[in-house]
C-alpha cells in the first residue's frame, strides 16, 4: 500500500466513522455521566439525557494555536475541525484524535492521535526511529501521535517527526475537550538545501521544537462496536508480512 492510498484510505475511514460516532458538545462533556458504587456493582448512566447529542450533525468546530521556533520558525492559529475519542488500542481510530480544517499554507496539516488515550492525564510519548515510525504507519495507518507538515516555501514541503533526541509530551483535560503538545527536536525529513558536499557529517533535516494547544468545539464519542468494524476493514488491506 503506498504512502497516498494509505493516508487516504485513513481520511476516509475517519469520516466514515464520525458520521456513526456519539457527538457531545464540549461544554458539556464532563458532565455526561455520573457513576454510582455499592458493593454489589458499579454502574454507569447518563447524568442528564437531554445533554447527550447522539445525532452526527452540526458539530461544532474549535479553535487552536501552533508555536514553532528553531530551523523553521511559525505562529499561526488554526481552526479544530473534528476531536473523537475512541477505546485505546492500536487500531486506527482508537484513541484521542484531533484533526484541523484545510488551513492551507504555510500550515499543511496538523493531527493528533493518541492512540493510548484513556482518561485525562499527560502522555509522554516514548523515543522512537523512522524506521519504527514506518512500521507503525503499516500495521495502524499513522506514522505516529503527532503529524505536523508546514511548507518551507510554494513547493517544498516539511514534514516533522520524531526522533532519537526528541521530546514529545501531550496534557489532555477537560475529558477531551482541551489539549496540549509540547515537542523539543522534532526534525523534518533532508530538502536539498539541507546537503553540504563538503561536510564530513551526514545530513539531516530542519529540527524545531515548540508547543500546540487546542480547544474542541465538540467531542466525538466512537462506539467500541464501531471502532472495532473499521479496524477489522483497515487490516483486511494491510498487506501480510
Amino acid at each position: 500500500m503506498t504512502t497516498r492510498s494509505g493516508t487516504a484510505l485513513a481520511a476516509a475511514l475517519i469520516l466514515f466513522s464520525t458520521g456513526c460516532a456519539s457527538r457531545q458538545p464540549a461544554a458539556t462533556a464532563e458532565a455526561a455521566t455520573t457513576t454510582t458504587t455499592d458493593a454489589a456493582a458499579t454502574t454507569t448512566t447518563p447524568a442528564d439525557a437531554s445533554k447527550t447529542d447522539t445525532s452526527s450533525g452540526e458539530d461544532k468546530t474549535g479553535t487552536g494555536h501552533v508555536s514553532i521556533t528553531g530551523d523553521y520558525a511559525l505562529e499561526k492559529d488554526f481552526v479544530v475541525d473534528m476531536c473523537q475519542i475512541a477505546p485505546p488500542g492500536d487500531g486506527l481510530l482508537a484513541g484521542y484524535h484531533m484533526a484541523i480544517k484545510d488551513e492551507g499554507p504555510p500550515l499543511a496539516m496538523l493531527a493528533v492521535g493518541l492512540k493510548d488515550y484513556a482518561k485525562d492525564g499527560r502522555y509522554e510519548q516514548p523515543q522512537t526511529t523512522r524506521e519504527a515510525a514506518v512500521g507503525r504507519a503499516m500495521q495502524t495507518g499513522s506514522m505516529g501521535p503527532l503529524t505536523l507538515m508546514v511548507m518551507s516555501d510554494a513547493t517544498t514541503p516539511l514534514g516533522f517527526g520524531a526522533v532519537p533526541g526528541s521530546t514529545l509530551v501531550f496534557t489532555i483535560s477537560n475529558d477531551g475537550a482541551k489539549g496540549t503538545a509540547e515537542f523539543t527536536n522534532v526534525e523534518s525529513q533532508i530538502t536539498m538545501s539541507d546537503i553540504d558536499p563538503n561536510s564530513k557529517e551526514p545530513p539531516h533535516g530542519k529540527k524545531v521544537s515548540g508547543s500546540i494547544t487546542w480547544t474542541c468545539g465538540t467531542v466525538g464519542r466512537l462506539d467500541p462496536k464501531m471502532n472495532d468494524a473499521v479496524n477489522g476493514m483497515f487490516k483486511k488491506l494491510i498487506p501480510p508480512k
